[in-house]
């Protein structure tokens, strides 16, 4: 009589056997598939999605960021390209040593040969003497000198 609870028992714990060992050699693979699979489709989902969070990250700095960078630098530009309020002075009036002769009684004087080899001008290195202004006379034959020929220029 002991062995009654067992027997009508055993059909039960034998379909309880079978159930975790077809539970064990089928659901624990496909739970180890699943669970080893599951990081790598995270991953590729993350990596799918990848260049959509990187555009909407950007947009919102850019939205963060425009007005901020807006209300700091305009100020500073604004300064920086705004012309000085203080106007330069004038120059002061500087009386002269010698009066003044018009040009053209310069250069007759100076075609007639009657200045000699005074410095006209100075233009940075450059000097400009009288005898260089002499051969500007009108009618006279220049010579200048290209490596293939002469030529002759009359003013």
């Amino acid at each position: 009589l002991l062995f009654l609870p067992l027997l009508r028992a055993l059909p039960l714990l034998l379909l309880r056997a079978l159930l975790l060992l077809l539970l064990r050699a089928l659901l624990l693979p496909l739970l180890r598939a699943l669970f080893l699979l599951l990081p790598l489709l995270l991953m590729r989902a993350l990596f799918l999605l990848l260049p959509l969070l990187r555009a909407l990250l950007l947009l919102l700095l850019r939205a963060l960021l425009l007005p901020l960078m807006r209300a700091l630098l305009l100020p500073l530009m604004r300064a920086l390209l705004a012309p000085d309020e203080s106007p330069a002075p004038a120059p002061a009036p500087a009386p002269a040593k010698s009066p003044a002769s018009p040009a053209a009684a310069v250069l007759e004087n100076i075609w007639e040969r009657r200045m000699g080899g005074k410095l006209c001008s100075k233009i940075g290195p450059y000097k400009i003497f009288t005898w260089d202004l002499e051969n500007l006379k009108p009618g006279k034959k220049l010579e200048s000198y290209i490596p293939t020929k002469k030529k002759h220029v009359v003013f």
